[in-house]
């Protein structure tokens, strides 16, 4: 369909740009390129089982869709967090991870909490508390 045509070409577009801005910032801070990688967090507030249901086809492109990072840029994500998750809405996260790679399943944190600890660890605090509570604009020096 050319509507998921679209949205794969899109995909890739951002993979690319990501790791265009990884390559530029490890140049920054005179670290080996390749060193940094993504971290992906998904804030689930909010979300409802009725909204899921009628997005299910969009859903079941966003997995597919997802294979394309995997196959092509397996090592790009370092982790990804789904925060927040309604246990309710716990199997079309296993329909998406379903798809996905037993190495990219290990990478992928599901909670219904927020993960502080282990987020604070891995991007300090005040990234943390600005991805959290919505960033403080001109607080967040930096996003690498």
């Amino acid at each position: 369909a050319r509507g998921e045509d679209a949205i794969k070409e899109f995909y890739v577009s951002w993979m690319e740009w990501g790791l265009a801005l990884q390559r530029k910032a490890d140049v920054a801070v005179n670290r080996s390129v390749g060193v940094n990688c993504n971290v992906e967090i998904y804030d689930c507030r909010g979300v409802a089982v009725g909204q899921i249901a009628s997005l299910l086809p969009g859903v079941r492109v966003f997995a597919r869709t997802l294979s394309i990072g995997q196959d092509n840029y397996p090592e790009n994500l370092r982790v990804c967090y789904l925060l927040f998750l309604p246990s309710m809405i716990s199997w079309v996260v296993n329909m998406v991870l379903s798809v996905l790679s037993e190495a990219s399943r290990a990478k992928t944190v599901v909670s219904s909490g927020d993960c502080q600890k282990e987020l604070v660890a891995l991007l300090g605090e005040e990234m943390f508390q600005a991805i959290i509570h919505g960033p403080d604009v001109g607080s967040v020096s930096t996003l690498v």
